[in-house]
C-alpha cells in the first residue's frame, strides 16, 4: 500500500513566500478528533471561516482556546491522512477539497500579516497550519495546482503571484514554471523584488534561478549574479518566435534545454502575461513547414496543446482566431484542414521530465478530447 507520507514526504514547512512559523512552546495535546470521511476538510473549513472573522485582536484573545482546538485538530487530522492509502477515494477527495484552500489561506495569512494579527502566536500557527497543509495537498492533486497557474493571466493579482511563487519548489513542469516566472519577473519587476526577500542562499531554488536567467533584465541578471556568482549566459531563445527554435546539437545547452522545453516555457510566459504574442508564436509552430523527413514534434505538440486549450477555454479561442485572422488566408485554411493529432501518440515525445503534454494530464483534467478546433 502506498501512503501519503511515503509519497511525498512531510511537506509542512512553509520555505517562500511565506514566512516560517515561530517554534512555540509545547502545550497540552486535546483529544484527537475522530478521523471520519470528511472530518479534515470540514475542520480546516472551520478554522478558515473562524480566522477571517477576526476583526480585533481582542477578538483574537477571546477565541484563542476554540483557535487553538482546530488547529490541532487539523494537526492531528494531517498526520492520519498521511498515513492513508494514496489511491483510498475518501482521502484522495479530502486533499482535493483541502487543495481548494489554499489560496484563501494564502489570502488570509496576507491580510492578517498586514494587520498586525500575527503577533498572536495561536493565530500564526493557525495560518500557517491551513497554508502548509493545503499546499501540501496541491503537491498530491497537481492538475489543481496547474489551474492556479494556467487561469493567473485572467486574474494576476499580487497575492496569487506569492501563492504560485511559494509553489515553486514543485519540480512537476519545471519548464512551464520557468517560462511562467521568468515572463512574470520581466513584465513585473516587484515581482522578482518579493522572490529576493523571501529567499536566501539556502533556499534557492533552480527553476526560479532559471526563471531569473531567461527574463534577462538588469534587474534580475544583478539578483542571480548575487545568489549564484558563477551564472553562465542564458541561451537565445525568443519565447515569442519558438518557431523559429529547431534544437542544434551542435550548440551549447542543446541537451540541458532541448526544443520541446520551449514550448512549455511559451505556454507558461502566455499564462504569466496573457501576451497574445506568446500564442502566435505556438500558432506559428504549428504551421511550420519540416525540414527532414522525421515527424517534427514541436509541430505536432504546439498544434495539439493549441486545439486543447482553444477547445476549453473560451478567451484562448478567442485570441486563437484573432492570430488566424492575421495569416494569409493560405494558412488560415492549411489550419483549418490539419487532423488534431492524437494523445497517445504523441504523448511520450518529451524528452523532458516536466514537459506540457504530461504536466496537463489532460485526460484526467479535461474528460473531452478537443476533436473540434474553433476554426473551421
Amino acid at each position: 500500500m502506498t501512503t501519503l507520507t511515503s509519497a511525498l514526504g512531510l511537506m509542512l514547512i512553509a520555505s517562500g513566500a511565506i514566512a516560517e512559523t515561530t517554534q512555540q512552546p509545547a502545550t497540552p495535546q486535546t483529544a484527537r478528533p475522530a478521523a471520519s470521511p470528511g472530518a479534515w476538510p470540514e475542520k480546516a473549513q472551520k478554522l478558515l471561516t473562524l480566522l477571517q472573522s477576526l476583526t480585533t485582536k481582542e477578538q483574537a484573545s477571546k477565541n484563542k482556546h476554540q483557535i487553538e482546538t482546530l488547529t490541532e485538530h487539523c494537526q492531528a487530522l494531517l498526520s492520519d491522512r498521511m498515513e492513508q492509502d494514496i489511491d483510498d477515494p475518501g482521502v484522495d477527495a479530502e486533499f482535493q477539497a483541502m487543495g481548494q484552500l489554499y489560496l484563501p489561506a494564502v489570502r488570509l495569512y496576507h491580510k492578517l500579516r498586514a494587520s498586525g494579527f500575527l503577533s498572536n502566536s495561536s493565530v500564526e500557527e493557525a495560518c500557517m497550519e491551513l497554508v502548509n497543509s493545503a499546499r501540501t495537498c496541491l503537491y498530491c492533486d497537481r492538475p489543481r495546482a496547474q489551474i492556479l497557474f494556467s487561469g493567473f493571466r485572467l486574474n494576476p493579482d499580487p497575492e496569487l503571484a506569492a501563492a504560485l511563487l511559494d509553489l515553486r519548489s514543485d519540480d512537476y513542469m519545471s519548464a512551464y514554471r520557468i517560462g511562467f516566472f521568468s515572463a512574470l519577473f520581466k513584465l513585473h519587476p516587484e515581482y522578482a523584488n518579493q522572490w529576493q526577500s523571501i529567499n536566501n542562499r539556502q533556499h534557492f531554488n533552480n527553476i526560479l534561478a532559471a526563471a531569473l536567467w531567461f527574463a534577462d533584465t538588469p534587474q534580475t541578471r544583478e539578483i542571480r549574479t548575487k545568489i549564484r556568482p558563477s551564472s553562465s549566459n542564458r541561451p537565445d531563445i525568443d519565447l515569442k518566435r519558438i518557431d523559429l527554435a529547431r534544437t542544434d546539437p551542435s550548440k551549447p545547452h542543446a541537451d540541458e534545454y532541448p526544443e520541446i522545453a520551449n514550448l512549455d516555457m511559451a505556454w507558461g510566459a502566455f499564462d504569466a502575461t496573457n501576451d497574445s504574442d506568446y500564442l502566435n508564436g505556438i500558432l506559428l509552430c504549428a504551421l511550420r513547414q519540416p525540414t527532414t523527413d522525421e515527424p517534427d514534434l514541436m509541430k505536432l505538440n504546439a498544434l495539439w496543446s493549441l486545439r486543447l486549450r482553444a477547445a476549453n477555454e473560451k478567451d484562448i479561442s478567442a485570441q486563437l482566431e484573432q492570430c488566424l485572422s492575421k495569416l494569409p488566408v493560405t494558412q488560415q485554411k492549411e489550419y483549418a484542414a490539419m487532423p488534431t493529432p492524437d494523445f497517445d501518440d504523441i504523448s511520450n515525445f518529451s524528452r523532458l521530465d516536466g514537459a506540457y503534454l504530461r504536466i496537463l494530464e489532460y485526460e484526467e483534467q479535461k474528460k473531452v478530447k478537443p476533436d473540434k478546433h474553433p476554426v473551421e
